[in-house]
């Protein structure tokens, strides 16, 4: 399968090409998406930083469709590469659609809302937090500023969901409440990481709680089969580094029912060669895991009937 999408891609052009390496140019690859593809392919603009840089959603599937996925990258605005894989898996949704049968029919069924900076003027200046100085990924309301032994819980803002670009992820997914399928949210580890990579369950916010066996049917079909992705493993937040209140998938999960997954991947900072990124952390890490998670949204929609 993985070969098919490789010669996929080199045939079709976007797999070769560079990187898209600042704002405006992951701005004009999902401009571009748009345009070539409208009966696939719609944008949302959901909020203007604080710095009047647009925070834009893209819908790729059947946007009428009762069920929605949520693919967020970015959060943390100096974790640049990962914002890659938004753009990359996009372009793999887009390009496949009609010629893999899981994309083709996850894609006729359901609605994949991708938020590829989910923190724009951090992106742009290659700094963590917001343009105001706050962390998005302690922000969320769900146990925002929690404490407990161990708890690492920086910049989290000066009161639950005050950064605008909390309040309009938050606004958007509440507006489709009880249509969520599930959330992944793409991270990077500190530099110099082990090249481990995870995926992380709730609870982030703390060491007392992890997932009951009835919560954990609501995630196991997402996750990739026993062998499937030998780079990853699946833990909790807490167990791996350490408490972390606010964040999105905590809040997704609470808030939406929607199981949400946290990705901490092991690599450096720094984007790697094309081709290294390109036969490494895409082929041989990331997209063996994605489409796992589309398995599982395609097992989800055939349970709902929808």
């Amino acid at each position: 399968m993985l070969a098919f999408l490789s010669a996929l891609f080199v045939a079709a052009g976007p797999w070769a090409a560079d990187f898209a390496r600042t704002y405006d140019d992951i701005t004009q690859v999902f401009a571009g998406l748009a345009a070539d593809h409208p009966e696939l392919v719609a944008k949302t603009h959901l909020a203007t930083t604080a710095e009047g840089r647009e925070l834009a959603v893209y819908t790729i599937g059947n946007a009428a469709a009762p069920g929605r996925v949520m693919l967020v990258c970015n959060h943390h605005g100096d974790e640049q590469w990962v914002a890659q894989l938004c753009v990359d898996f996009s372009r793999y949704l887009v390009w496949a659609n009609g010629q893999d049968a899981l994309v083709t029919d996850v894609l006729a069924r359901a609605a994949i809302d991708v938020l590829p900076l989910g923190n724009p003027d951090g992106f742009a200046h290659g700094t963590r937090m917001t343009a105001s100085g706050n962390n998005i990924y302690r922000n969320f309301p769900y146990k925002w500023g929690y404490q407990e032994a161990g708890t690492v819980n920086d910049r989290p803002g000066p009161y639950a969901a005050s950064e605008p670009e909390t309040r309009a992820l938050m606004d958007h997914q509440t507006s489709f409440a009880g249509h969520w399928i599930a959330t992944l949210n793409y991270h990077l580890r500190e530099p110099g990481s082990d090249g481990q990579n995870y995926i992380l369950l709730p609870w982030a916010y703390t060491k007392k709680l992890t997932l009951t066996d009835a919560e954990m049917t609501s995630f196991r079909p997402f996750l990739p089969a026993p062998g499937e992705a030998p780079t990853f493993a699946v833990d909790t937040v807490p167990n791996v580094f350490y408490p972390a209140p606010g964040t999105h998938t905590d809040w997704a999960w609470h808030e939406l029912a929607s199981p949400g997954f946290t990705m901490e991947l092991g690599h450096s900072y720094e984007l790697p060669a094309r081709a290294t990124y390109v036969a490494q952390f895409l082929e041989a890490e990331n997209l063996p895991v994605f489409r796992a998670f589309l398995r599982g949204v395609q097992r989800s929609l055939d349970g709902a009937g929808r």
